[in-house]
C-alpha cells in the first residue's frame, strides 16, 4: 500500500476531503480482503485457527509476566482480527463457528 507522503493541511477542505475519500477506499478495500477470506470454507478454517491460537476468549492471566505479556499481545491480535471480521460480515463470526462444527462432526 502505497502511502501519500503529502501534509494534509487540515485547513483546506479540498485537501480534507480527498484525504477522507482515499481513506474510505482504502478501507473498503481492506474490508473487501477480509470478505473474501471469509467466503471460502478454506478462509474460515485459517481464522479459525488463528483465533484458536490468539486465545482470544481465555484467560492471560499467568505467573509468570513474560508469559502473561506474549498472553496479551496474543489475544490483541485476535481481538483485532475479530474486529475486521464483524467489520467486514457482521455474521462472519458465526459463519466460523458454523464452519467448525461441521469439520467436528466429520
Amino acid at each position: 500500500m502505497v502511502k501519500d507522503k503529502t501534509p494534509t493541511d487540515v485547513g483546506d477542505e479540498k485537501q480534507v476531503k480527498k484525504k477522507k475519500v482515499t481513506y474510505s477506499l482504502e478501507r473498503e478495500n481492506q474490508l473487501e480482503e477480509v470478505r473474501r477470506i471469509i467466503d471460502t470454507p478454506f478462509g474460515r478454517g485459517f481464522l479459525w485457527r488463528i483465533l484458536s491460537h490468539c486465545k482470544v476468549f481465555h484467560s492471560i492471566s499467568r505467573h509468570d509476566a513474560l508469559a502473561m505479556a506474549a498472553a496479551s499481545g496474543g489475544r490483541d491480535v485476535g481481538l483485532w482480527i475479530l474486529k475486521e471480521i464483524e467489520q467486514a460480515d457482521r455474521n462472519g463470526y458465526m459463519k466460523l463457528i458454523k464452519e467448525d462444527q461441521k469439520r467436528e462432526m466429520k
